[in-house]
C-alpha cells in the first residue's frame, strides 16, 4: 500500500519554557463551607461570600413530606435525635443543631431545599444537589422526582443546578425525562466500571481524590463529559488536580482568592500509549540481579548499537544506515544470537527504525524528494509502504536520520530529525490511518543532528527527548495542537551523563528512566524515578553492573516482564547486559490463606490502672518510644538518657539523645533524635543492633523542610542494606524519607499529601517500602501514600466510644493471615486504649481498654500518642506491644486459631529432644525430635501449657 501525502508544512518559533496560566477550576462549597454547621444557611451564605461557584447540599425528604437538607438519616451526629423520614419539618426545626468545625463551634438549624435555593439566588451561587436515599428518591422508587425538578424550576435553578448521586436509576430517570439538567455520577476507586455508562447517558463525573490521574480526565473529556472531584482542603491538593484538569473541585475551606495559577502544561496526560500501566506494586527502591553478559552473534560485523531498541527480550538493529546495504537485524537478548533479518523494501536505504507501542517494526527512508515510512506486520515478511511525504521544496535536510513514533501503526505521531536553514531542528506529524492528519510542525532546537538520540516520553505523546553531545538531554514539547515546540525541561547533568543514550518504562503506575553514569572510568546504569518530571528524577536503584565491562554503554532498554523490571545494556565490546529487579517476598506469604479466627490476649501490663506502672515513664517532654526484641526503649531529652523496660519495669538505661524522637528499624538499630531542632538540620544518632552500649554513629542531616518534626518512625536496616527513616514536619505536606544505603544517609521529600501536618505528624512504614506508608496527626484519621498517591485509609468521625477511632496519635499496619490488620488508639483520648482491626474483612477483632487515667494535663502524655507496634512471634501469631507516656506499658498476642492445630499425643512440658527456636513472654518454639511438627508452646495464666501445631514462615 503506497499512500502519497501532501501537505504544507508550517514552521514554528521555539517558545522559551514558561507557566501559561488558563481557567481554574469552579469550587464547589462542600455541605456549603467549613463556616457554620455543615448543610445550614449560615454555611451555604458563608460559602457563596467565600465566591465558590456552587453550594452543594445533600437532600432528604421527611414524612410530610418536605425537602431538607441532611448528609445523614438522623440528625444525632450534630446534637439532635430525630430520624429525618419519620421527623416533620417542624419537629426538626424545632431541633438545634452544635457542630465544632476548624476550632470553631457553630449552631444551626435544619435548611429546606427551598431556602437553600433562594441562598444560591440571592447570593449568585449555582446548585450542586446530591440526591441521598429518600422517599421516592431512591435506586427503586424514582417517583419523588418530579417534585423535586419541579421545585428546582420554580425557584428559577433548572437551567443552572446540577444534580448529583451515586443511585443510576434516579440519573437515568432525570436524563430520560429532563434530558437538558446536567447530571453527575458520584464514584470513587470504581470510576472504571461505571465508564461506559457514563459515556452512554451523557453523565459527567464526580470522582474521591485519589483515585484517578489527568489521563482518567483527559479520557472524560475525550468523550464529551466533564470530571469534579471531592474533597479538597489543600493547595497543593488543589494544583495537583487543577493541574489534571478537573472541572469542578468540592472543598470545605479553600480560599478562591489565594489559590495558586495553575500551569497547562501540566494537564497534559501521561503517555500510557507508549507506557501502558500495569499492575505492579510499586517500590521505592529496586534490587537487580545481575544475570550478566551475553556476546552479539560475530556475522553481526561491527554493528551500530547506538540506536538499538529493545523489546520483548528481542534487540532490534540497523546495520550500514544510509546504505544500499542496509539491514535489520534481531538479537535474543538471553543468547546474544541472531534471531532473523526482516525483508527490506526494494531499494531503499533505510537511515532510522523505530518501534510502535504494539511493538510492530517501523523504519524511515528519505530521498531528495521524499520521506518514506515503512511498517513491518511480522518480522518475516516484506514491509508496507505506511506513507511517503514530500519536502523537496521545503528547504528541509537530513530528514529521517533520527526518528522515533508514539502509538500504534494506524494512529501514530512521527518526530524526527531535520535541518532548516542550517538550524537543527524537529519535525512532528500526525498519520491516522496511514494519512497525515492535521498539519506537521517544524521547530527549531539546541542540537546537532548528527549526535542526537529520540526518545518518545512518559510525559505525553507530544513531548520528545533530545540526546546530544553539546548538553544534557533535553525534552521538548511538540504540541500539534497549539504548533509550537518547547523545551519542556532538562536532565540534571549530575543524574544523567551527556550524549549517553536514555529508555523509559513504566511500572505500576510510575513513569522510569533507564539512564548513564559514568563513575570511576566505568559506565553504569542506574533505574530513576520519572514522576517529577526528567529535571528532578532521581535514583532508586544501586549502580548496574555492579561487576562488568568497562566498556561504554551505547544503548539501554527497559520493559517490564512477567511482572518484574528488566534491564538492558548493550556496550561497544558487542556486549549485552541484562538486569532483573529482586524483591523481597511480601510480610506473611506462606501464612493461612482461608477463614481466620482471631483471638486477642493479654500477655502483660504495667500501668497506673494496673497500679504496678514503673518510674521514668516520661509525658512530660512527650517522648516517643520504640520496641526492640521485645523490651521498650524509650528517650528523655531532658536527661538525655535511654531507658529501657519490659514486664519487669526498668532494667537498664544507657546516654541518649536531646530530641523525642525514637525509632527502631526491622534489623532492630535504634534511631534517637539529637535534637529538638525546628529549622531543616536535624541531628540523629543510631545504636547497632545488639550492641547499644557501643558509641553510636552520629548523622547530621539537612531534611530539606523547616518544620517541628517530634516523632520519627523507620523501616528495613539503617545500618548495612537498604533502610529509611521518615519524617512528618509540622505545618507542611510533605514527608521527608532519609534513605539509608549501606548506611550511608540520603533525603527524599514526598509531597502533595492529603492533610497538613499541623501537629506533630507521624508515619507508619509498611514493609521496607518508601513508596507505601500510611500517615497522621493527632485528631485526623489515617492517610495512605503508595506509589505517588495520597489516599484516604480509615476517616470517619473520631470517638472515645470503642472500637472507634480517638484524637489519640499513632498506629500500626501489618499483614497476618493474607489480611491487613490495623491497631489504631481508641477509648479515652491519649490514655492508651487500643482497637485491633481486621480491614480486609471490615471486622473488629477486638478492643484494649485504656491502660492509664493521665490525659494532655500535667504529669500526663503531652505527646498525644500511644505507641503501637506489632511484632510477629511465628507464622499464626502476633505480639502487639503499647507504650502509653506518662501511662504505661502492655503487651497483647493476637492469634489466629484458624492456623494453629493442637498436637495430640504430644508432651510440650518437657519434650526429650527440642531445638527451641524462639522463646519470648511464655512461649517456645520447639521440636521434640525429627520426626515430630514445629510446636509453639504457650504457658498459660494458670501456669499450665498449650502445645500447637505451627508452620515456621518462609
Amino acid at each position: 500500500m503506497n499512500r502519497f501525502v501532501k501537505y504544507a508544512l508550517l514552521v514554528a518559533t521555539v517558545a522559551v519554557a514558561s507557566v501559561t496560566t488558563f481557567a481554574q477550576p469552579k469550587l464547589c462549597g462542600h455541605r456549603g463551607s467549613l463556616w457554620g454547621v455543615e448543610n445550614t444557611s449560615e454555611a451555604f451564605i458563608n460559602g457563596a461570600l467565600k465566591g465558590y461557584s456552587y453550594l452543594e447540599c445533600d437532600v432528604k425528604v421527611t414524612k410530610d413530606g418536605v425537602h431538607v437538607i441532611s448528609h445523614d438519616d438522623t440528625t444525632n451526629r450534630l446534637g439532635g435525635s430525630l430520624t429525618i423520614a419519620s421527623a416533620t419539618l417542624a419537629e426538626l426545626k424545632a431541633e438545634t443543631y452544635t457542630q465544632t468545625r476548624g476550632g470553631v463551634t457553630y449552631t444551626g438549624t435544619i435548611c429546606t431545599l427551598a431556602e437553600y435555593l433562594d441562598i444560591c439566588t440571592q447570593y449568585n451561587s449555582h446548585p450542586l444537589i446530591e440526591l441521598k436515599w429518600a422517599t421516592g428518591i431512591n435506586s427503586n422508587d424514582t417517583s419523588g422526582i418530579p417534585a423535586l425538578i419541579n421545585l428546582i424550576e420554580s425557584k428559577g435553578h433548572r437551567a443552572d443546578c446540577i444534580i448529583l448521586t451515586s443511585m443510576k436509576p434516579c440519573l437515568e430517570y432525570i436524563r430520560k425525562n429532563y434530558p437538558d439538567i446536567t447530571l453527575q455520577f458520584l464514584t470513587g476507586q470504581y470510576w472504571e466500571s461505571h465508564f461506559d455508562w457514563c459515556v452512554k447517558w451523557g453523565i459527567d463525573a464526580d470522582i474521591e481524590s485519589g483515585y484517578f490521574d489527568k489521563a482518567v480526565v483527559q479520557r472524560y473529556h475525550d468523550n464529551g463529559l466533564k470530571v469534579g472531584v471531592w474533597v479538597l482542603d489543600t493547595e497543593s491538593a488543589y494544583k495537583t488536580y487543577g493541574n489534571y484538569g478537573c472541572d469542578f473541585i468540592t472543598t470545605n475551606k479553600l480560599d478562591p482568592a489565594t489559590l495558586p495559577e495553575l500551569d497547562e502544561s501540566i494537564t497534559f496526560p501521561p503517555n500510557t500509549v507508549d507506557y501502558p500501566v500495569t499492575d505492579n506494586r510499586i517500590n521505592g527502591f529496586y534490587q537487580f540481579a545481575n544475570k550478566g553478559a551475553v556476546v552479539l552473534d560475530k556475522t553481526l560485523g561491527s554493528a551500530d548499537l547506538s540506536r538499538a531498541h529493545f523489546r520483548d527480550g528481542k534487540m532490534y538493529v540497523l546495520l550500514n544506515a544510509d546504505t544500499p546495504e542496509s539491514q535489520i537485524v534481531v538479537v535474543n537478548t538471553k543468547t546474544g544470537t541472531r534471531l532473523t533479518s526482516p525483508a527490506l523494501p526494494d531499494g531503499a536505504s533505510l537511515r532510522a527504525i523505530a518501534l510502535a507501542a504494539d511493538g510492530s517494526l517501523l523504519a524511515c527512508a528519505s530521498s531528495s524528494s521524499a520521506l518514506s515510512i515503512f511498517h513491518w506486520q511480522e518480522n518475516v515478511v516484506a514491509p508496507e509502504t505506511l506513507a511517503e511525504i514530500p519536502f523537496a521544496d521545503l528547504g528541509v535536510d537530513q530528514l529521517g536520520s533520527h526518528f522515533v513514533v508514539s502509538g500504534r501503526p494506524d494512529d501514530l505521531y512521527v518526530y524526527s530529525s531535520c535541518v532548516v536553514a542550517g538550524k537543527p531542528s524537529l519535525i512532528g506529524f500526525n498519520l491516522l490511518r496511514g494519512n497525515l492528519s492535521g498539519s506537521p510542525l517544524i521547530g527549531e532546537i539546541d542540537a546537532e543532528p548528527s549526535s542526537l538520540q529520540l526518545v518518545v516520553t512518559p510525559s505525553n505523546r507530544f513531548n520528545v527527548l533530545v540526546n546530544y553531545a553539546a548538553g544534557c538531554s533535553d525534552e521538548y514539547t511538540v504540541n500539534l495542537n497549539k504548533m509550537t515546540v518547547t523545551k519542556y525541561s532538562s536532565f540534571n547533568p549530575a543524574t544523567v551523563d551527556k550524549n549517553s543514550p536514555v529508555a523509559f518504562l513504566r511500572f505500576g503506575t510510575k513513569p522510569y528512566a533507564v539512564g548513564i553514569s559514568w563513575v570511576d572510568d566505568v559506565y553504569y546504569i542506574r533505574l530513576l524515578d520519572m514522576s517529577r518530571h526528567i529535571a528532578n528524577a532521581f535514583s532508586v536503584s544501586r549502580f548496574l553492573p555492579e561487576s562488568g565491562s568497562a566498556a561504554k554503554i551505547t544503548a539501554v532498554g527497559g520493559e517490564v516482564v512477567e511482572g518484574k523490571i528488566v534491564l538492558y545494556a548493550a556496550t561497544a565490546m558487542g556486549e549485552i547486559y541484562t538486569f532483573v529487579s529482586t524483591e523481597e517476598p511480601i510480610d506473611g506469604e506462606g501464612e493461612n490463606v482461608g477463614d481466620t479466627d482471631f483471638l486477642l490476649e493479654k500477655v502483660w501490663e504495667r500501668s497506673n490502672v494496673a497500679g504496678n506502672a514503673p518510674d521514668n515513664l516520661g509525658g512530660d517532654s512527650a517522648r516517643q518510644g520504640a520496641v526492640v526484641d521485645g523490651k521498650f526503649y524509650v528517650n528523655d531529652r531532658n536527661d538525655k538518657k535511654v531507658r529501657v523496660f519490659d514486664e519487669n519495669g526498668l532494667v537498664g538505661t544507657f546516654d541518649g539523645g536531646a530530641g523525642w524522637g525514637t525509632a527502631a528499624d526491622d534489623a532492630g538499630n535504634l534511631i534517637v533524635r539529637d535534637d529538638g531542632a525546628s529549622s531543616s538540620i536535624h541531628s540523629f544518632l543510631v545504636y547497632p543492633a545488639g550492641n547499644f552500649s557501643a558509641t553510636p554513629q552520629r548523622f547530621e542531616i539537612d531534611c530539606l523542610v523547616d518544620g517541628q518534626t517530634d516523632f520519627i518512625s523507620a523501616s528495613g536496616n539503617v545500618v548495612s542494606g537498604l533502610g529509611y527513616v521518615y519524617l512528618f514536619p509540622k505545618n507542611h505536606e510533605i514527608v521527608v524519607t532519609i534513605r539509608f544505603m549501606d548506611g550511608v544517609p540520603e533525603v527524599m521529600a514526598y509531597p502533595d499529601l492529603a492533610m497538613t501536618g499541623s501537629a506533630a505528624g507521624y508515619v507508619i512504614p509498611i514493609g521496607n517500602n518508601s513508596e507505601n506508608w500510611l500517615y497522621q496527626i493527632r485528631t485526623t484519621g489515617y492517610y495512605q501514600y503508595a506509589g505517588g498517591e495520597s489516599t484516604q485509609y480509615l476517616l470517619g468521625r473520631a470517638s472515645t466510644t470503642q472500637p472507634a477511632r480517638n484524637s489519640t496519635g499513632g498506629g500500626c499496619l501489618f499483614r497476618f493471615s493474607a489480611r491487613q490488620i490495623l491497631v489504631h488508639p481508641s477509648g479515652a483520648n491519649y490514655k492508651g486504649g487500643f482497637t485491633v482491626r481486621n480491614m480486609t474483612d471490615d471486622t473488629v477483632i477486638g478492643s484494649v481498654a485504656p491502660i492509664g487515667t493521665l490525659g494532655y494535663e500535667t504529669g500526663g502524655n503531652y505527646s498525644t500518642f500511644t505507641w503501637l507496634f506489632a511484632k510477629r512471634v511465628d507464622a499464626g501469631s502476633f505480639l502487639i506491644y503499647n507504650y502509653c507516656p506518662a501511662n504505661g506499658f502492655c503487651v497483647y498476642r493476637l492469634s489466629d486459631r484458624n492456623y494453629q492445630g493442637l498436637v495430640d499425643g504430644v508432651s510440650a512440658d518437657s519434650p526429650v529432644v527440642a531445638t527451641t527456636y524462639y522463646n519470648l513472654q511464655g512461649i517456645r518454639i520447639v521440636r521434640p525430635d525429627a520426626s515430630m511438627p514445629v510446636i509453639r508452646v504457650e504457658t498459660l495464666a494458670d501456669g499450665t501449657t498449650r502445645a500447637s501445631k505451627i508452620y515456621l514462615p518462609r
